[in-house]
């Protein structure tokens, strides 16, 4: 697995089904999560701590067509674009998944 940066109005041009993208905002329920990762996590693996959420590439960018992720929202599971995080730092994390398992993810 690789990981990339995208900070505020960045976007991953070619996101890939099957890859995820980890990322934090300031609201509240992510401030607990935050809190509660900082007391689980010690030594190397603090600096998961900082990440309060993870989403799912569901689809691919196509003609006219932004790519939408999958994600656990407070209300439940929900579809939205890429482009809802070009305002918040995350990490495109790309899983280096064959075909196959892609399409299954």
């Amino acid at each position: 697995m690789t990981a990339q940066r995208f900070g505020p109005g960045a976007e991953k041009e070619y996101p890939q089904w099957g890859d995820f993208i980890l990322t934090h905002r300031k609201e509240p329920s992510s401030l607990l999560i935050a809190a509660g990762q900082r007391l689980r996590f010690r030594g190397e693996d603090r600096s998961y701590a900082h990440w309060s959420h993870v989403a799912l590439i569901a689809s691919q960018r196509q003609i006219d067509e932004e790519p939408t992720l999958v994600e656990a929202w407070w209300s439940g599971v929900r579809q939205v674009p890429l482009s809802e995080y070009k305002d918040i730092e995350y990490h495109y994390v790309r899983t280096n998944m064959v075909h196959h398992d892609r399409r299954q993810a």
